[in-house]
């Protein structure tokens, strides 16, 4: 039954303050009962520049479609139109270890911008969820610190529980730390929220892969296929070589390799793929050519040294992860839970790794 309708004219730049003036009016209609922190938050005033806050839907949606260079020029543009858009800042910081290997940044260039971004979203607005997720992602993928990681996330999601971008990168914390029941919930949890976000739906299904649930992670692969079949290859890929299915695993990484004009990722795992099928030419062959690669723009050497473990080189593989250590690229995080890691499990060089990035062993 109809119980409230009122009509508002605003000027377009209060369009945030106008939504938390409805909500409350809402609220109040519903008797629905608000915390002290949440009236706080309707409350107050925010104003933001039109133009501002075009540039930063166009960033969102682009971040979602992992399109991070398109990403970062709007949420860049964004900024530059309105220096105190805390939301823009908090979503700027988390395209920068993306842009490294998607976009060729230089390293000694995107930490220290990191940084900056995800501290001036704070700055600007420690109620922001946005900006709480920006500081935990930064504390997760650089700093390594988990616990950080966990304290920003969850307080993202007690600010906003339908923020994906909170469950997302707590769901990778989580993982990280091989805690992968929970970190399933949250992924989980992340795709319902954004069911077309090409991140949610790589890191929720890889965890899947990684707890061992192939057929639940193949079946979210395939729904990929229709908005992200780059990444549903990736996946798909994955959970057949878990499944040691290896024809099938070489024939998605083969895609993946096509769709995505032979990026490093995909030839690595053509190549890891490779190797465990027992076919060491061309798993020698791709291997030359990712080194290649690397020769001319950044490449995770994380996926370099997944390559060495598929072909038996244990003493490489760690000379590379070594590597990763010091560069701290976007996958090493990875290394207590994939599964293609199995082999190193049991050298003492990988419990070492794992003590000195202060994961639980």
């Amino acid at each position: 039954r109809h119980l409230w309708a009122k009509s508002y004219e605003r000027d377009i730049g209060d369009a945030l303050a106008l939504q938390n003036e409805v909500a409350q009016a809402i609220a109040a209609e519903i008797n629905l009962r608000l915390t002290p922190e949440d009236k706080s938050r309707l409350v107050r005033r925010q104003y933001t520049n039109p133009e501002a806050q075009e540039a930063y839907l166009r960033g969102l949606y682009w971040y979602d479609q992992y399109q991070m260079g398109k990403s970062f020029a709007y949420l860049v543009e964004s900024t530059k139109k309105d220096p105190n858009f805390s939301p823009a800042y908090a979503a700027l910081s988390t395209t920068y270890p993306f842009m490294i290997y998607e976009q060729n940044m230089p390293m000694k260039e995107a930490y220290p911008e990191w940084r900056t971004a995800a501290f001036k979203a704070i700055a600007l607005d420690d109620s922001s969820a946005e900006a709480h997720v920006s500081l935990g992602f930064l504390l997760l993928n650089h700093d390594w610190n988990w616990a950080g990681a966990e304290r920003e996330l969850k307080r993202a999601i007690q600010l906003n529980p339908n923020l994906a971008e909170a469950h997302l990168w707590y769901s990778a914390d989580l993982g990280s730390m091989g805690r992968l029941d929970e970190a399933l919930a949250e992924g989980a949890r992340g795709v319902e929220l954004s069911p077309y976000s090409h991140l949610a739906n790589i890191i929720y299904t890889e965890q899947l892969i990684w707890a061992g649930q192939f057929p639940k992670a193949l079946e979210q692969g395939r729904k990929m296929l229709d908005f992200a079949p780059d990444a549903a290859h990736d996946v798909m890929g994955l959970a057949y070589e878990q499944m040691e299915a290896s024809d099938s695993a070489i024939g998605e990484f083969r895609k993946e390799v096509n769709d995505t004009k032979r990026s490093f990722i995909s030839l690595a795992n053509l190549a890891h793929a490779y190797a465990l099928a027992g076919n060491k030419l061309q798993a020698l062959k791709l291997l030359s050519e990712l080194q290649e690669l690397s020769k001319r723009r950044p490449v995770d050497p994380y996926e370099i040294a997944l390559v060495f473990v598929g072909l038996g080189n244990k003493d490489r593989a760690f000379e590379l992860l070594d590597k990763c250590y010091g560069e701290r690229p976007n996958n090493l995080p990875l290394l207590k839970i994939d599964a293609r890691i199995r082999p190193l499990r049991s050298d003492p060089r990988y419990q070492e790794l794992l003590l000195r990035m202060g994961l639980p062993r």
